[in-house]
C-alpha cells in the first residue's frame, strides 16, 4: 500500500503509523504519527515504513500541540525525507531501537539506507561487504542502535541504491561522505565489512576529522594480491556484476597511496580479523593495523563473516570500543 502526498496538495493531518517492530521483533506499540512533506511517498512494507522524497519538496507540516516525542529528520532540497516521530521507549541507553527505511539523492544517485535507534543518539554509520546490502547488519544493528543512531546504506551498484554503470571505491567513499553532508553528520563512528572497510579506511584517510572511531571487520589491506577471475552466479543478482568486476582490479591491485594514506587516520582505530578460516590473509590484517596510528588488532576466529557468525561476540568487542567506559 501506498499513501501519497500529492506534490500540489498540503498534508491536512499526520498519517498514522502504528504497531511497527525494532529489527529485534519487538513490538513498538506506540510509533507515533508519520509527517510526510508534499511529495514524498510513503510505502508500508510489512513492518517497515519506506519514505521516498518526491520532487518539489515544501516544508513540512508542524506537529499538533502536545504531540509526543521529537521529530527526527530534516527539510531541504537535499536533506533525508521521514520522518517518524516517536516518544523515548525503554530498552537501552537512547531508547527502543525502531527502523525506518529511507532514500536520498547524493551525487546524481538515489542511495538507500536504513536509519535505526533514538535520534539522540550518537551517529554509527554500517558499511556492507561486496554483494551485500543493508540488511546484512540485522544480526548486530539492533544491539548497535540502542546506543547510537544506525545508518546502513546501500552502497552504489547494490540493492535499492541505483546502480549507474560507474563503479570505483573511492566513488562509494564519496557518496558516503556525501550522504554524511546531506544527514548535517559532521562526526561518526563507523563500521566497515570487508569492501565495507576498504571504503571506510578511504575516508577516514581522506577526511580523517569525519571519523571518530573507525572498526574494521576482516577488510582486506591495500596490498597487491594475486588476481583472479570471479564467476558470476546463476539467476539474478540484487547487485551489479559490473560493480564487482571493477572493484574487485582495484581490489587486486589498489593504489599505492592508499597504503601510505592509512598513517593519516586519527581515528581510534579497531580491526577486528576472522581467523585462519577467512580468505583474507591474516598478516595483512596485522599490517592494516601496524600502519594505522594506535590501532589496535583482535581475532574472532570464525571466518570472514564475523558479524553474522559471531554476532554476540562482535557486539560485545564493537560496543565495548565505541562506548569505552564512561557510556557503558
Amino acid at each position: 500500500m501506498h499513501l501519497v502526498a500529492d506534490g500540489g496538495t498540503p498534508v491536512p493531518r499526520p498519517l498514522p503509523v502504528d504497531g511497527l517492530e525494532s529489527d529485534d521483533g519487538r513490538l513498538l506499540a506506540t510509533a507515533g504519527p508519520l509527517f510526510p512533506a508534499p511529495g514524498d511517498r510513503i510505502a508500508l512494507d510489512g513492518h517497515r515504513v519506506v519514505v521516498t522524497r518526491g520532487a518539489g519538496r515544501s516544508p513540512r507540516p508542524a506537529a499538533p500541540p502536545g504531540a509526543a516525542g521529537t521529530a527526527d529528520g530534516c527539510t531541504g532540497a537535499d536533506g533525508p525525507s521521514g520522518p517518524i516521530r516517536s516518544p523515548r521507549a525503554p530498552g537501552g541507553a537512547y531508547g527502543r531501537p525502531m527502523t525506518v527505511e529511507r532514500t536520498a539523492a547524493v551525487r546524481g544517485i538515489r542511495l538507500a539506507y536504513r536509519e535505526s535507534g533514538a535520534p539522540g543518539a550518537p551517529p554509527l554509520v554500517l558499511l556492507h561487504a561486496l554483494g551485500e546490502r543493508r540488511p546484512d547488519w540485522g544480526a548486530v544493528a539492533p544491539a548497535l542502535a540502542r546506543h547510537r543512531r544506525v545508518y546502513a546504506p546501500d552502497l552504489r551498484g547494490h540493492g535499492r541504491t541505483e546502480w549507474p554503470g560507474e563503479y570505483s571505491l573511492e566513488a562509494m567513499r564519496d557518496d558516503v561522505l556525501a550522504l554524511l553532508d546531506t544527514l548535517g553528520l559532521d562526526v561518526v563512528d563507523l563500521v566497515g565489512h570487508s569492501m565495507g572497510g576498504v571504503v571506510g579506511y578511504l575516508l577516514a584517510q581522506q577526511q580523517p576529522h569525519r571519523v571518530r572511531r573507525l572498526v574494521l571487520e576482516d577488510a582486506p589491506p591495500p596490498l597487491p594480491r594475486v588476481p583472479s577471475v570471479p564467476t558470476r552466479p546463476d539467476g539474478p543478482l540484487d547487485f551489479d556484476w559490473d560493480m564487482v568486476l571493477a572493484l574487485r582490479r582495484q581490489i587486486d591491485s589498489p593504489d599505492p597511496a592508499w597504503l601510505d594514506g592509512l598513517a593519516r587516520i586519527t581515528a581510534d582505530t579497531l580491526v577486528i580479523a576472522g581467523g585462519p578460516s577467512s580468505h583474507v590473509p591474516q598478516q595483512g590484517l596485522a599490517e592494516l593495523a601496524r600502519r594505522v596510528p594506535g590501532a589496535r588488532l583482535i581475532t574472532v576466529p570464525v571466518g570472514h563473516l564475523v558479524h553474522a557468525a559471531a554476532p554476540e561476540a562482535f557486539t560485545e568487542a564493537v560496543l565495548a570500543f565505541l562506548l569505552g567506559d564512561r557510556e557503558r
